[in-house]
């Protein structure tokens, strides 16, 4: 009989992992972000991410955001970050604005923005 050798790859972790935001004051969960998977053929990296309701407007999610995208400009697979929001979340808008990110596209309830690494 054979023996089977399986083998599991370990994930790669920043691209796996839902991130909770604590702010320093507050010492509690402001927010969450996350890298929703792997960077695709193209070397793009979707973004997804939320703010509790006692601490939008504060900048917590620019920072984090900001943070991010230097996180994967020194990642060489990553070219570009992308972030989808709803047409009504202008709040997200300037979070992405603030960072660089542009518009590039629509479609039926969604704006879709991009943020080139290189």
């Amino acid at each position: 009989m054979q023996s089977l050798k399986t083998e599991i790859a370990e994930p790669d972790v920043p691209f796996s992992t839902l991130w909770l935001l604590v702010g320093k004051s507050e010492q509690c969960v402001v927010g969450s972000f996350i890298f929703n998977g792997q960077p695709n053929a193209a070397g793009e990296v979707e973004i997804g991410y939320g703010t509790e309701p006692p601490f939008q407007g504060k900048g917590y999610m620019t920072e984090a955001v900001g943070a991010a995208v230097l996180w994967a400009r020194s990642q060489p697979k990553i070219k570009a970050v992308i972030a989808g929001t709803e047409k009504s979340n202008q709040p997200s808008f300037r979070v992405l604005e603030k960072n660089g990110f542009e518009k590039y596209d629509e479609r039926e309830d969604m704006l879709w923005w991009r943020l080139p690494t290189r």
